[in-house]
């Protein structure tokens, strides 16, 4: 499979930035693309790499305890937000961009959303990749880069190889979605409500 279908084929290498050009193809398809490839990716990884995490400041040391309690704080707080951020994206704001680009292919007007425009959601799906992004620099500083430690680095490895490849999908996902997904829905909407 190429990275067009499925980024994480090679889970040996951080996800590549995808080959197909998602500004020319219908928003469904990008919208599918970013469910079934990185949503499924993060409900699959993230409690496995919290699993690790919580396993490890168990049997490790306190020295090593000490950076794996505050990295496990800020893993837990951006993976439960971005379990509900990915929630309100399926339920609410990918569901109605759908709708709308069927509106306009159909040439007949969407019903106004109940949240007054397009820009309302995203404008909370940008503040929430924001604080993605803040996360992983917690992270990447807690983990000086996810260089390996002097002790214990067997342990380390897998959850920082995790954690490397988590952040290289995340960085894809996001990309898709703020400069690619969200512009071409707020252009649709004056096409598709009038």
């Amino acid at each position: 499979m190429t990275s067009d279908t499925n980024p994480h084929a090679n889970r040996a290498g951080a996800a590549s930035l995808p080959t197909t050009d998602w500004s020319r193809k219908p928003l469904r398809e990008l919208i599918e693309h970013i469910v079934e490839q990185h949503h499924e990716y993060l409900r699959e990884e993230m409690p496995a790499i919290e699993d690790r995490l919580e396993l490890m400041t168990v049997k490790l040391g306190a020295d090593v305890r000490g950076t794996l309690v505050p990295l496990l704080d800020v893993f837990t707080g951006m993976k439960n937000e971005l379990d509900d951020h990915m929630r309100k994206e399926e339920m609410i704001l990918f569901p109605f961009i759908e709708r709308m680009e069927h509106s306009v292919e159909e040439g007949v007007p969407a019903a106004p959303p109940p949240f007054g425009t397009v820009r309302t959601p995203i404008q909370t799906m940008l503040i929430d990749h924001d604080s993605t992004f803040d996360a992983l620099k917690q992270m990447r500083h807690l983990t000086n880069g996810y260089t390996l430690p002097g002790e214990d680095r067997e342990a380390h490895e897998e959850l920082y190889k995790g954690l490397e490849e988590l952040e290289s999908d995340l960085r894809i996902h996001i990309h898709l979605e703020n400069d690619i997904l969200f512009p071409r829905a707020q252009a649709l909407e004056s096409d598709a409500i009038r």
